[in-house]
């Protein structure tokens, strides 16, 4: 009785656990000025080869239409003439144009030597440095294929240079997946300036 008691515990947490883990949070819910509903799910950081990126699925919807995108940033350059490739877990390959890119600049944590007569110490702060967002265009069909045979491999491209990794187990088409069903839950669901301000009070 004790036994098949823990049992029952131990799949309880284990249910609640994998719900967290599967609701991966909706990070931004917002009303662009054309009008469109941005919405941005889950974030991801891969390494690929020696650069970081970190990958999220984002939405712009209005009556009319559902537009999904892979958004991608680092601090390595993504241009206009950035592209991806993926390779679906059926061997397939998959271009992913960009739709836009943009670069900004943000406070990243640095470390300056400072040399005197005890030796070298150090001054931490912030520095600025380059950011870079790129917009991969994802239609209804690709998204689909992507959730029944996952990513075992993406390629981008950094100017002349590949940026690549390959993958044993599906993490990153099962990431994709989880962030397209909250995505469309959040559709579901009036954004938050569609409420009356007097609204239960």
């Amino acid at each position: 009785m004790l036994r098949n008691m823990k049992k029952i515990i131990l799949l309880l947490i284990a249910a609640i656990y994998a719900s967290v883990a599967f609701s991966q949070k909706v990070y931004f819910d917002r009303i662009e000025s054309d009008g469109d509903r941005h919405i941005g799910a889950g974030k991801q950081e891969e390494k690929l080869n020696d650069a970081k990126y970190e990958f999220s699925l984002t939405v712009f919807a209005n009556d009319n239409r559902k537009s999904y995108c892979l958004l991608v940033s680092s601090l390595y350059t993504i241009d206009n003439n950035c592209e991806i490739l993926i390779r679906l877990g059926n061997d397939e390959v998959r271009y992913l144009p960009i739709n836009n890119a943009t670069h900004s600049q943000i406070d990243w944590p640095s470390a300056q030597p400072i040399y005197g007569s005890n030796g070298i110490s150090w001054a931490y702060g912030t520095q600025k440095a380059d950011y870079y967002v790129g917009l991969f265009s994802l239609d209804e069909h690709l998204l689909n294929e992507i959730e029944t045979h996952g990513i075992k491999k993406l390629r981008i491209k950094f100017y002349g240079k590949y940026f690549e990794k390959t993958w044993k187990k599906d993490k990153l088409g099962k990431f994709i997946k989880k962030c397209h069903i909250n995505s469309e839950k959040q559709l579901l669901q009036p954004h938050a300036s569609s409420r009356s301000f007097f609204e239960d009070f």
